[in-house]
């Protein structure tokens, strides 16, 4: 988390850039307005610290202050708290095919952040951990002021936390935590400081969220909001057909591969669009798509989706800027080059997302697999159903509160995610990353209180069948949800901005054992 300028440039970039960190700001966007401040720094970065210790672990070797904020010290170790879960935050979104020059596998310091300044990646952590450190120090602070504590949730969270870290210190070859946390912050760094960093994060975090919770908006302040970012909050409905304009590379006689000449390169880009042309001519005229993509059917170049459903933010990026022109109707018919490609598409309209999103409770009822399969018999899903149905049965027999489903949820539930919340998630839509099906029940628009059903679960990791309670919406639509979450983080910031601003930060030498 950081409020500078710096970071917001770097983050905006990232979103023109990469379609796929798009759908995780939308499911971000439709949370209901929580943590502006993170809650795990440290603990994410803890779970992977030590594979990527691939420099010298004893660097930090003073105990000495590194930094002083507001006149408090505060040591390397600490300071590493911060700059590890940058680390990690770049770390995760390598792996996820994120935008960034930035490589995991070679020191920070040898590697340039920005050429015209010469900023190392090194020199951009340490900057984003000092005004994550000053962020977290200054809210910790206010809360002293205030006399607000860390609530009974956030202490269980920390010792939730530090109960992973000894598991993850055992599995990564350390003898204790204690050698664990020496090795990734330096020998600065005990367990009672990590806790109490900890909890500092967590306080700063609900601290935030409580002024978060303050914040309430007039229609007309919402309504302003949604027609300056329509484009961005609306759902898109649309069919497209691409033809691949890129050759096939093939081989010579001795098997080694021959790379397209710059002809052969030229001439599928032209037959594309030549083919492209003819797809959208037939539209135009009336043709069905279904029925057009038929005929092409043996055409391998040839891929097609048929109506897409998408938010402003999800649409396929080829076809972003001509779906969002002035005056688009449905019916509409265009043809967009990208690069070798052309794209054919058929707009069907657009509209507010005005999904209710859901709160649920589940029970997952994982279903046997033999070893070494990738997927459980269709056998071994009807006895997970069976076993699911007879649970259900016996539940609706009982009590048949949510409290006591709830309480079976924490004894049954084989999604370790929810099972220790009662099996508990809140505001299921759609594009919140749960699977189709799930969502699909949650956002029934017949969906009542109280509702209780069963699904299959044939795509996360633990397959088998969900035991459903549905506990109800707030009324809120998504579009509408998105808009105050984004008023609400703004205005988050611009009050944390403001409690910053005259925060006086001093580095000092030992700084330099980062």
């Amino acid at each position: 988390m950081s409020a500078s300028r710096e970071k917001k440039s770097r983050q905006s970039k990232l979103d023109e850039l990469n379609e796929k960190r798009q759908l995780e700001a939308q499911k971000a966007a439709k949370e209901k307005r929580k943590s502006i401040v993170y809650t795990v720094i440290g603990v994410v970065c803890a779970l992977l610290v030590a594979a990527l210790l691939i420099w010298d672990s004893g660097v930090i070797q003073s105990r000495k202050p590194a930094v002083k904020v507001n006149g408090e010290s505060y040591t390397a170790a600490q300071v590493s708290y911060f700059y590890n879960d940058m680390l990690m935050q770049y770390y995760y979104s390598s792996m996820l095919g994120g935008v960034s020059s930035y490589d995991p596998q070679t020191d920070p310091a040898q590697q340039i952040y920005d050429a015209t300044t010469g900023k190392t990646w090194h020199d951009f952590f340490l900057d984003e951990s000092l005004d994550s450190l000053t962020e977290i120090s200054t809210l910790v602070a206010k809360a002293e002021e205030e006399g607000v504590t860390l609530s009974d949730e956030g202490k269980q969270q920390v010792k939730e936390n530090m109960a992973t870290l000894k598991s993850t210190a055992r599995e990564s070859g350390f003898t204790s935590v204690t050698s664990y946390l020496k090795a990734a912050y330096g020998p600065g760094m005990t367990k009672g400081v990590y806790k109490q960093l900890m909890g500092d994060v967590m306080l700063a975090s609900e601290m935030a969220s409580n002024y978060t919770d303050t914040l309430t908006y007039t229609d007309e302040q919402v309504e302003e909001y949604y027609a300056e970012h329509a484009d961005e909050l609306d759902l898109f409905t649309y069919s497209f057909a691409k033809f691949s304009g890129t050759p096939e590379a093939t081989t010579d006689e001795d098997g080694n591969k021959v790379e397209p000449t710059d002809k052969e390169k030229d001439d599928a880009k032209a037959q594309a669009y030549t083919k492209g042309e003819a797809f959208r001519a037939k539209l135009a005229r009336g043709g069905d798509f279904m029925e057009l993509m038929e005929e092409l059917a043996e055409d391998k170049t040839v891929t097609s989706n048929t109506r897409v459903t998408a938010s402003g933010t999800t649409v396929l990026y080829a076809l972003d800027s001509w779906l969002k022109e002035d005056g688009r109707q449905a019916g509409d018919v265009g043809l967009v080059q990208l690069e070798a490609d052309t794209y054919v598409v058929e707009f069907h309209g657009r509209e507010r997302d005005n999904e209710l999103p859901g709160d649920v409770r589940h029970i997952l009822v994982a279903a046997e697999q033999d070893e070494g399969a990738t997927e459980p018999t269709e056998a071994q899903y009807d006895a997970a159903k069976a076993k699911a149905q007879q649970m259900l049965d016996e539940w609706e027999a009982g009590e048949a509160t949510e409290d006591s489903f709830a309480k079976l949820a924490e004894k049954e539930s084989a999604d370790p995610g929810s099972a220790a919340n009662g099996g508990l998630y809140e505001d299921v839509s759609s594009s919140t990353g749960f699977i189709e099906d799930f969502a699909n029940w949650v956002v029934d628009p017949g969906r009542q209180v109280g509702d209780t059903g069963l699904v299959k679960n044939t795509q996360s990791g633990t397959k088998g069948w969900h035991i459903m309670y549905y506990c109800g919406n707030d009324g809120v639509p998504v579009w509408k949800a998105t808009v105050e979450n984004a008023l609400a983080t703004e205005d988050t910031s611009a009050w944390l901005e403001e409690l910053i601003a005259d925060v006086q930060v001093e580095r000092l030498d030992a700084l330099n054992n980062i």
